[in-house]
């Protein structure tokens, strides 16, 4: 079930984007909970400026910050009907890190793992996959540069898949997996797999804009992690109930798209000279 676990109660999200807010269960079997109460009317000024911010150097900022709310609303649940991966990159400084760590707060700690996804590359710890039990979230808040990215976890993580765990001093035992990986990323990390799968489930957010030291306000931060979780939470609803409704579908920028063409390009050789000697 499409289910939000809130502090104060369970949101309850049908198919066709209506929502019903009911009183905790137990039979509900939800292993995480966000970190603020479900308040139809709280409102996030402070992180609607930011928003602003950071998608300002956009062709079409409204648009693209639409789609982020889209996006980040969607891995609230645990529901995986559409597979998707999400890269959001862009120069040092402009504040796409800050926005992932709100969105980490707004979903709890027990939601979200925290982790080097580059590691998995060079081979995932034996133990790993039991510490993705019950998340929603794969974070990788900084891409380590030049480390090819790891597309055989990308596509197991990006939809609700059985995996088997092998915990310490404990038997193994099968799982579904529902942690959406999340990377975050200066540059275009490269990768070995050229399949429209992978194409198909990369989710591209693409910012340029540098922010200036009078464009960083450290207490809009501190404003929004003590006041604002309920606001930005109904960001993410709002834009979850807008996926239902067009039938669990996005609504792809077209920068985002031409984004998605610019990291395939160069993130690998073949297609980039493919791409070259076509033009």
């Amino acid at each position: 079930p499409r289910i939000v676990n809130c502090t104060n109660g369970e949101l309850w999200l049908e198919l066709d984007g209506s929502v019903k807010f009911k009183s905790h269960n137990p039979d509900s079997r939800l292993t995480s909970q966000v970190a603020c109460e479900f308040d139809p009317k709280a409102t996030c000024p402070s992180w609607d400026a930011m928003c602003d911010k950071v998608f300002q150097a956009c062709d079409s900022p409204a648009e693209m910050i639409r789609h982020f709310h889209e996006l980040f609303g969607y891995i609230l649940q645990p529901d995986r009907h559409h597979a998707m991966s999400i890269l959001l990159k862009g120069p040092g400084g402009n504040g796409k890190s800050t926005l992932a760590d709100i969105v980490r707060c707004v979903m709890g700690r027990d939601a979200v793992l925290s982790t080097s996804i580059a590691e998995l590359s060079k081979g995932a710890n034996a133990h790993f996959t039991d510490s993705c039990q019950g998340k929603l979230m794969l974070l990788d808040d900084d891409f380590k540069k030049d480390a090819l990215l790891p597309d055989d976890w990308i596509k197991k993580f990006s939809e609700a898949k059985s995996l088997s765990a092998n915990p310490k001093f404990g038997r193994p035992y099968e799982f579904m997996a529902r942690c959406t990986p999340v990377i975050l990323t200066n540059f275009w990390p490269p990768t070995a797999d050229l399949s429209e799968g992978i194409l198909r489930r990369m989710m591209i957010l693409e910012t340029t804009h540098v922010l200036s030291v009078a464009e960083k306000d450290p207490m809009h931060v501190l404003q929004v992690k003590r006041h604002e979780l309920p606001g930005v939470l109904n960001r993410l609803l709002q834009g979850l109930v807008r996926v239902l409704k067009r039938g669990q579908r996005f609504d792809v920028p077209a920068e985002a798209e031409e984004s998605k063409r610019r990291w395939f390009k160069s993130s690998n050789a073949t297609v980039r000279f493919v791409s070259e000697v076509a033009d």
